[in-house]
Formats: structure tokens, sequence, C-alpha cells
């Protein structure tokens, strides 16, 4: 898909692209049988097999919604707001682990970024809105742990506090539907204002195992959309950017073009045959803070379970 997408943008009567999650396959949404027979032709140069690809009269998208907008059923991806004038991206759903450590699916969670509520070092109880404020669908109930000054774990950014992930809880409110492990991918190869949501979601995994340098990764956020990057750096430490003397230890960075807004958005690995760990998608982090315009810095799973005492269940 990352060879055939920038040849689709000359090619009239594109409307969608996707991978099937079932099969791996490409799937190209055009207009009409002309778009169908042109988009057969780009596959060939880039060398994409006839048989990974379908290519599908979709007919053009009207009023599509994005990721900005309303929608009935939480998930990663999808702008949410403890603010009326401003957002950041919802990461991992899932649940509050009982005490035998499964779901308890009596306590329904997402997170997003710490630095998205009122204090990234008190948990102050702030409302959370999708996409607004003004339509509450939780409450911040948990933070990432702060060390302070002078703690073993701080000694590499002494004299800052540190944490080992940008990551805050909140619990859904049982009035609002949520999908655990899922996340609403918008296909977006353009900055639009509001990236579209195409309908489909990313899969349940089977793992929440990180990612390595080099591998290509995908995130979604609710400014930029779904884009994909390699990972270029293992393990940074990160000054927090919004307070003062706090460093988020051990972050990942992705080359990919990131943007206000995108913060908290789920980081992933989608369902890929013969890719390594036998193509199992699993979630790699959540979006921390933007690199310039190139790149991106995430946190971990690993370091947002330590972060969080290792209290949630994803399904991933």
């Amino acid at each position: 898909m990352e060879r055939l997408r920038p040849e689709l943008r000359s090619v009239r009567g594109v409307n969608a692209d996707g991978i099937e999650d079932h099969t791996g396959r490409l799937i190209i949404g055009v207009d009409d049988s002309e778009a169908a027979v042109s988009v057969r032709q780009v596959a060939r140069t880039v060398g994409i097999p006839e048989n990974a690809l379908n290519v599908e009269v979709f007919g053009p998208t009207v009023d599509v919604i994005g990721l900005r907008d309303v929608h009935g059923t939480v998930r990663g991806g999808l702008a949410v707001s403890r603010l009326t004038n401003g957002y950041c991206t919802a990461g991992l759903v899932g649940w509050l682990k009982d005490e035998f450590g499964q779901p308890d699916f009596s306590y329904r969670m997402f997170t997003t970024a710490a630095h998205c509520t009122s204090s990234e070092t008190q948990i102050l109880g702030d409302a959370f809105g999708q996409p607004l404020a003004t339509r509450r669908v939780g409450v911040e109930v948990d933070e990432a742990i702060v060390y302070p000054t002078g703690h073993a774990f701080c000694a590499a950014v002494w004299p800052d506090m540190c944490r080992y992930a940008d990551v805050s809880v909140v619990r859904m409110d049982d009035s609002v539907a949520s999908a655990a492990g899922s996340v609403a991918k918008s296909q977006a190869v353009t900055y639009p204002t509001n990236p579209p949501y195409n309908g489909s979601q990313a899969y349940v995994g089977g793992g929440i195992i990180g990612a390595i340098p080099n591998e290509l990764v995908y995130k979604v956020g609710a400014t930029t959309g779904e884009r994909s990057g390699q990972l270029t750096h293992n393990c940074l430490n990160r000054p927090s950017g919004g307070t003062a003397n706090l460093t988020t230890l051990c972050v990942q960075r992705m080359a990919s073009f990131t943007d206000d807004g995108d913060s908290g958005g789920t980081v992933f690995m989608p369902y890929i045959p013969n890719y390594p760990w036998g193509g199992t998608p699993r979630a790699v982090g959540t979006i921390f803070q933007k690199d310039g315009t190139s790149g991106a810095y995430l946190n971990t799973v690993t370091g947002m379970n330590a972060a969080l005492a290792n209290k949630y269940y994803y399904a991933w």
C-alpha cells in the first residue's frame, strides 16, 4: 500500500483505499470501470501482484463522517476533549483488570495523553467528551505515576521528575458504547480538516507486543488521520513540553506526519501476512508528542503498563 498510494494520487476516480483485514489484500475504491482499469495498470507498474489487489466500484462517498465528528461508539483514533476549544485523541480502549488479572466488563476505559488533562502530575477528575466536552463520555480516573526528583528511576534525567508514559485513563460513562482493541481507520493520505473515518477498524489482535526500529507501524490521530512510518529510535528520554522539569522515559520515534490534536492516538500494527510474529496485529503504543511535522514520539505499551501499574486490559 505504501508503494501504491503515491501513484494513485494521479489516477482520476479513486475514492477510497484500505487493507482487507482477513486476507491482507489491498482494496481500492473507484467511481467507475474506467478508473478500475487505470488502478490495475498503476499497480502493475509498482509490482503489486494481481492476486493481492481488489478494485471495487464504490461510487463517490458523500458526507463522510470524520474522526472529529460525533460517534456512538468510542474507539481509538477518535477525537476526545475536556475543553470546547481543543481536543486530543483516544488511544487504547479496554477495561480495568479484576483481582485475577481478567477484564472487569463493568469498568470500561480508554487512554489519552496526560498532557490533555488539567494536570500531568495529579488526577483531578476531568470530564472528557467525544468529540467535545459538551457531549460527555467519561471522567479521568488515573494517570501515569510520576516519580519525584532524586528517585532512582529518574537518575538519567536529573534534576527532573520522571514517568514511563504520557498517559491518562478515562473511565467510560454507562450511557456511551466503546469498542475495546479497535481503531477507527481513516486511510487519510492528505491533511484534511477532519480526516474521514471509512467505517472499518483495525483488528482486535492477539497481544500487546511492541515494535522495534525499522519496523513499519501505523498510527491514527484525530488531526492527521491514519498514517504509517518506520520506527527510527527505540528508547529516548523526552521532556514533557507542558510541565516544567518532567521527563518521559524511553519513548520511541516514528517517522510520520503528526500534528496538534493527534496526542494520545493509537499506534498499532495491523494484520500483515508473513510478517514477524506471524503477522499478529498488536498494539505498539500511543502518540506522545510531535517532532516538527516529520515525526512523532510514542509511548510504548510496555511504558504505559509500567506507568499505570499494569492495571488495565486492552484486548489486543
